[in-house]
């Protein structure tokens, strides 16, 4: 198996994962890595990574790990506090969910919008993980992520169920971070060009 194929084919299955609410089904996993022949050995470290990124295989009853930085993590207190912060709300199931999104479609109330928007704020500290390592610290990039939360909330309520909502908004979150690194890219390379 060729390393960067396995990147490439691994990225795409996030991608496509989290913009179907963090599940997949084996069909997708095959789909997207099954060509590439792994050993049982690299099949059980890729479930496995895929489970510590909190992608489940079409069980919502999965249990949710918790994600914490190791604490000599510069952005560690902020993070593990946020996600200490983010255990208080009260999670939805998918049948909740969906009857809040019909409300919302119908009354277009903000407190449903803003009961609606928590559903997802681990969501976006789940995706933004997948870009630890780039031009932005952790901190920054759940921040932009928010934002793009913020954003898809604004058109939530023209969903026609809560499938497309979900991805909806794991769309709009990856998008919003990748605009915000294309524009922190773009200004290195202009600082850098005036450095020359």
């Amino acid at each position: 198996m060729k390393e960067e194929e396995y990147r490439t084919a691994l990225a795409a299955l996030v991608r496509y994962a989290h913009e179907k609410g963090n599940r997949i089904s084996e069909k997708d996993y095959l789909t997207h890595l099954g060509a590439l022949s792994m050993t049982e050995d690299e099949d059980a470290l890729t479930r496995k990574y895929l489970s510590e990124i909190h992608i489940r295989f079409d069980d919502p009853n999965a249990p949710q790990d918790d994600f914490e930085l190791e604490p000599e993590s510069e952005d560690g207190n902020y993070l593990n506090n946020y996600l200490e912060s983010l255990k208080i709300i009260e999670v939805l199931d998918d049948g909740e969910r969906a009857d809040l999104l019909e409300k919302i479609k119908a009354d277009n109330e903000d407190s449903d919008k803003e009961r609606f928007t928590r559903q997802y704020l681990k969501s976006v500290v789940d995706i933004a993980k997948l870009y630890v390592g780039v031009s932005l610290p952790l901190e920054e990039l759940i921040s932009v992520g928010n934002v793009g939360l913020m954003m898809a909330m604004e058109l939530i309520g023209e969903s026609d169920d809560l499938e497309e909502a979900e991805g909806y908004i794991g769309k709009m979150v990856m998008d919003s971070i990748d605009a915000a690194l294309n524009e922190n890219d773009e200004y290195r390379r202009k600082v850098e060009i005036k450095w020359d």
